[in-house]
């Protein structure tokens, strides 16, 4: 007999390959959070009916032809949540084909002049379009000069149903999980740091307690995300886990009963 958290993941999976192909079909709005398949990096979008909110924009690969047909002609804006490179290095490809394209919501850290010319590439957005929620703002660079700019990572929820972490640490997520009960309402995580063991801790699951998928954007080949020690935690939560290495592009519908209390 397949285990319960086996069957559930099956599921899940099979649901997001078809909901996948119905939702890049000519004609067909999406409504929908899509993380994309942009190898190890990261790159979620909040698609609306008239809006798609980006956060972050890097990765190895990036996903042109499905990204232009299904925000090329609405309103996009863009949420970072640091600056590492595979999380910004594809901004001046998305401006290609996003040509609304705003900046909400910069990275909070220190910049090299590179970066900063590149993230200064985007105009600045005038007004939040849908519910965005800033779960925790890392302290001014000054506070602690040394510190990682994983640590520094800004927190986001999208609708309360999807958390983007960036690459939050285990010291970060304890502190940003236990001050705001809004996180009870996840219904996805976007794994920290790729899947890294140096994120996505116990105790943040803990505190999801309608958490149905953790979704990994990386590469376990290369970079050996996700890390044996996150498959446990979820193994033993029996939350199941999902790859955009193993999946390609992952959509998860809004209105779905996948996604229902």
């Amino acid at each position: 007999m397949i285990p319960l958290c086996r069957r559930s993941l099956i599921i899940s999976a099979l649901f997001l390959f078809t909901a996948s192909r119905w939702a890049i079909a000519p004609g067909l709005p999406v409504q929908a959070w899509i993380v994309w398949n942009v190898g190890q990096g990261q790159w979620v979008t909040w698609a609306k009916e008239n809006h798609c909110l980006h956060f972050d924009m890097g990765g190895e690969m990036w996903p042109k032809q499905a990204l232009k047909k299904i925000c090329g002609s609405r309103q996009n804006q863009l949420f970072l949540t640091h600056g590492d490179w595979d999380h910004i290095n594809k901004i001046k490809e998305a401006l290609s084909v996003l040509p609304s394209l705003c900046l909400h919501s910069a990275p909070l850290h220190m910049l090299s002049p590179l970066k900063k010319t590149l993230i200064n590439m985007i105009p600045v957005c005038h007004q939040l379009v849908h519910k965005v929620t800033r779960l925790y703002s890392p302290p001014p660079p000054s506070a602690n000069p040394r510190q990682s700019t994983n640590a520094n990572s800004t927190v986001f929820t999208a609708g309360q149903k999807m958390l983007v972490p960036g690459d939050s640490l285990k010291a970060q997520e304890r502190i940003w999980s236990q001050q705001l009960d809004s996180i009870s309402k996840v219904r996805w995580l976007i794994a920290g740091h790729h899947g890294s063991h140096t994120s996505t801790s116990d105790p943040l699951l803990r505190r999801l307690p309608k958490l149905k998928q953790v979704i990994v954007s990386a590469r376990k080949e290369k970079y050996g995300h996700p890390h044996n020690q996150v498959k446990a935690r979820l193994q033993k939560l029996k939350i199941p886990m999902l790859q955009t290495e193993l999946w390609g592009n992952i959509f998860l519908m809004e209105n779905s009963k996948l996604k229902s209390d």
